[in-house]
């Protein structure tokens, strides 16, 4: 806030002065970390933003921690980050403003960012090493790594009679004999897909009379 000080001076004559001013108190500085995404695959980049406020005059430095390796940027107010993960883990980052009369801000509330390998997936598995035509037979792949719930994408299904060719576990029932050719991957939440899964040569044959 604004504060009037007031300054009364006397000399040994006795002569007065007054004399007044006026004082403004900013608030002390403090800061917000924002992420540019809320997660991210290895090989994918994010920024981290700074936003101050409080504080006086523009903010001279900035100071961080947690920042992975491979980030550029620092010491300004954004920096960008290229990801590297093996393994699923959190980053816990934080930033510290400084304005332009020295003062430095508490560092901001941790940010705790989830970082990810990139998804792989499985050989598809069938329930059954053949499949009749008219018997329902279900066709898996999984995923290891990536972020989130991954949507699933199928080559070489019929265009009829298979059932959520959007997920990884899909039961389907062959209407004809035949070899059909089936390959499958995969799309994480943070829209990293997965290299094709293996071909896997699945037959068809006919029902009995």
């Amino acid at each position: 806030g604004n504060y009037t000080l007031w300054l009364n001076l006397t000399d040994s004559q006795g002569n007065t002065v007054f004399t007044s001013g006026t004082l403004e108190v900013l608030p002390a500085p403090a800061v917000q970390l924002v992420p540019s995404r809320p997660s991210a695959d290895s090989g994918q980049t994010v920024t981290f933003t700074a936003e101050p406020s409080g504080g006086t005059g523009e903010y001279l430095a900035y100071s961080w921690s947690g920042l992975p390796s491979g980030c550029t940027g620092a010491p300004s107010n954004r920096v960008v980050c290229a990801i590297e993960a093996t393994t699923p883990t959190d980053l816990v980052v934080s930033v510290q403003a400084t304005d332009s009369n020295n003062v430095t801000s508490l560092p901001s509330p941790p940010l705790v960012f989830p970082v990810y390998p990139d998804p792989e997936i499985s050989p598809i598995t069938p329930s059954e090493p053949g499949a009749d035509v008219g018997e329902p037979v279900i066709l898996s792949a999984s995923v290891a790594g990536g972020s989130g719930q991954a949507v699933f994408t199928w080559e070489g299904l019929p265009s009829v009679g298979c059932e959520n060719q959007a997920a990884g576990s899909v039961r389907c029932v062959f209407s004809a004999p035949g070899n059909v050719s089936l390959r499958v991957s995969a799309l994480d939440s943070n829209g990293v897909e997965t290299p094709v899964s293996p071909t896997l040569n699945y037959s068809v044959v006919g029902a009995l009379a």
